[in-house]
């Protein structure tokens, strides 16, 4: 019974950073739509040139998912950097100019969401 100590702090840093990772690039999800009023993603390809800090924000989540749920969640992970890839590459359908950057309330719950991931990925000792 000495690992299962192990497994109970290996589930809660799982836990914490699915929720923190998830939450994230969900609410990265709902700051596109309330920018562009458009779900499909056909339409919503190239935001490279559109919101270039947000293709930086959805790569630290994507990371965050990998480096904490790559060997459970392999198909998750892989799909998360799939989404990425086809939403921020590729040639723009529907082009629209009134697409804005971020303000500064977006940007702190970015920050709020990813700075514990760097924190318990910096300090894993904590949970040992």
């Amino acid at each position: 019974m000495e690992g299962y100590g192990l497994i109970v702090i290996e589930g809660y840093i799982m836990i914490i950073s699915h929720g923190l990772c998830s939450s994230g690039i969900f609410y990265m999800v709902n700051l596109y739509y309330e920018r562009s009023e458009r779900r499909l993603l056909f339409l919503n390809k190239s935001l490279v040139s559109n919101l270039p800090t947000a293709i930086i924000w959805w790569f630290l989540f994507c990371i965050g998912i990998l480096i904490y749920l790559i060997l459970i969640c392999f198909f998750r992970a892989a799909y998360s950097l799939y989404l990425y890839s086809y939403v921020y590459h590729g040639k723009n359908i529907y082009h629209e100019n009134k697409i804005y950057n971020f303000n500064l309330k977006e940007y702190i719950i970015l920050i709020m969401h990813f700075f514990p991931l760097l924190i318990y990925l910096l300090n894993l000792i904590i949970f040992i």
